[in-house]
This record gives structure tokens, sequence and C-alpha cells, in this order.
């Protein structure tokens, strides 16, 4: 069963999301948190993927998007653009 509400909404009335440069192209990808086990009631920790939105020029994480309890987590921060080494 679905439970997502399912919303009639005109996109011509909808404001634009910007990366920090004025970006307009996000890319997908993940986040891993670990999740204690005591605090997962697990007999191991778990790996938790959450999926995020970034830039791909800047790798900035789009914050708005983050759930608000790790919101804080994710600032400039923190955020450190790793690409492959070419060799």
């Amino acid at each position: 069963m679905n439970n997502q509400p399912q919303l009639n909404i005109d996109l011509s009335q909808s404001t634009e999301v910007l990366s920090s440069t004025g970006g307009q192209i996000f890319q997908a990808g993940y986040v891993i948190r670990r999740v204690s086990k005591f605090l997962a009631g697990t007999d191991d920790d778990l790996l938790v993927p959450v999926q995020v939105f970034y830039d791909p020029t800047t790798m900035e994480i789009c914050k708005e998007i983050l759930h608000p309890d790790i919101r804080p987590l994710y600032n400039s921060e923190t955020i450190i653009p790793r690409h492959p080494t070419i060799i």
C-alpha cells in the first residue's frame, strides 16, 4: 500500500533550487551513516545509506533536502570533494 499523498501541483508555480554557485543541475549520491548496535537494538552496527543531491561541480550537498536531524552535520567544512587520482 502506497501511503504517499497524491499531489496535483503546477510546476510553473514552483521556484527553482540553486546551488551556492547558482547551478541548477544536481546529481544523486549517497552518504553512509553508521548506527550503533546499541541504538538499533541489533547484534551489529547498521550502515544506513542516505540519498543526497549535490552540485557536481563543487561536490556541495544540497542541504535543503537533507533530514533536519543530520543537516547540521553536513556543512561546507565537512564535505571534502574526493576525486579519483589519475596516474
